[in-house]
């Protein structure tokens, strides 16, 4: 099921859109998704989650219910670096309750019937709590819109890979098998049956989305632990700033600007070394430093 549903998101959402869904699930961000059917936003809000394998799915209603319990989930996380990070689903029949009891809507994925609430209204709801949220509507049309800028390359990176690196493999089992069978000749209908990939396809796309999205969740990581010691030396009045490039080449993550790589921790672990990745001049100076030895 989850593999038909990403196949539909890549096809029918433009490749912005779907950039930048990705970039709002990473970051934390509330996204609502708005539609006429129940069933059809509730299948969307548990297929979301999906997309986040590094996280927790916590039921609202059902694993916890009051706001306590809400607060309670977000501040054990401020405790811990290895507490896996929740995605909060909230289905379309306690959306308003959810709406109206949660003092912020951080990594929630909010389920609405168009028929309960006006998008407008849920819209203005989220972000008189947050600064950000994304709209993914699935009524006739998929359609996905951001309120707030992102200025994030991981979303479109991703989306690139995902399509790009499932071509790449299907085209490579298509040559083996036609190189298998030479000049033989074999009926048409049983040509069309042995080159369909339709099935297969989606579950390589998926194994693809899942292993670069980890590989990304483990190099932001690395790169935690690494900033969190830098920042450390500045207590014994040693500098604690490092560029980018050098930043990159440690982790031996190269797919996204260490720029990501600070958006992301700040989003997942809750801290802040935007003022220790050098930019600019020196920066340069650094990086050149660092290629002599």
């Amino acid at each position: 099921m989850t593999r038909k549903l990403l196949n539909q998101l890549i096809t029918n959402l433009s490749k912005e859109d779907f950039s930048q869904l990705l970039n709002c699930l990473f970051l934390r961000f509330p996204i609502i998704v708005f539609g006429e059917n129940s069933d059809t936003v509730n299948t969307f809000v548990d297929f979301l989650a999906t997309l986040l394998p590094h996280r927790e799915p916590i039921v609202y209603w059902i694993d916890f219910v009051t706001r306590e319990e809400h607060l309670q989930l977000l501040s054990a996380e401020e405790r811990d670096y290895d507490v896996r990070r929740v995605t909060i689903l909230v289905y379309t029949q306690y959306a308003k309750r959810a709406l109206s009891e949660f003092s912020e809507f951080k990594g929630c994925i909010i389920g609405v019937k168009s028929t309960s609430m006006t998008l407008e209204d849920v819209v203005k709801i989220v972000l008189s709590k947050n600064d950000y949220c994304g709209v993914f509507s699935v009524s006739n049309l998929f359609k996905f819109q951001m309120y707030g800028n992102i200025d994030m390359y991981f979303g479109k990176m991703l989306s690139e890979q995902v399509i790009g690196k499932t071509s790449v493999a299907m085209e490579r089992i298509r040559k083996v098998l036609m190189k298998k069978l030479g000049k033989k000749r074999l009926n048409e209908n049983i040509l069309r049956i042995l080159l369909d990939f339709d099935v297969e396809e989606e579950a390589i796309k998926e194994e693809i989305l899942k292993e670069e999205i980890l590989k990304f969740v483990h190099a932001c990581r690395r790169a935690l632990y690494l900033l969190s010691r830098i920042r450390l030396l500045e207590q014994f009045h040693i500098s604690g700033r490092i560029s980018g490039k050098t930043l990159l080449e440690t982790i031996g993550y190269f797919q996204t600007p260490p720029e990501d790589i600070i958006l992301f921790i700040k989003a997942e672990w809750g801290e802040n070394f935007e003022n220790i990745l050098q930019k600019g001049r020196l920066s340069h100076i650094e990086d050149w430093l660092s290629s002599l030895w």
